[in-house]
């Protein structure tokens, strides 16, 4: 079953995710934002890495 998290894009539109394909994500503190990776696509997220990992432990 798939596992989805809810992460919210810089101009408030919330994103639900699916956890399985997160590649990877990585902080860009200098716009204190996350950039997250899939398989196919990137985008941008307001939550850090460390909320994000807080999601992805509690799914």
């Amino acid at each position: 079953m798939a596992k989805f998290i809810r992460l919210n894009s810089p101009d408030g539109i919330p994103l639900s995710v699916n956890v399985d394909h997160i590649v990877a994500y990585a902080d860009i503190p200098y716009k204190k934002i996350t950039k997250v990776y899939t398989a196919n696509d990137s985008f941008i997220v307001k939550q850090s890495v460390e909320e994000i990992d807080a999601l992805t432990i509690e799914v």
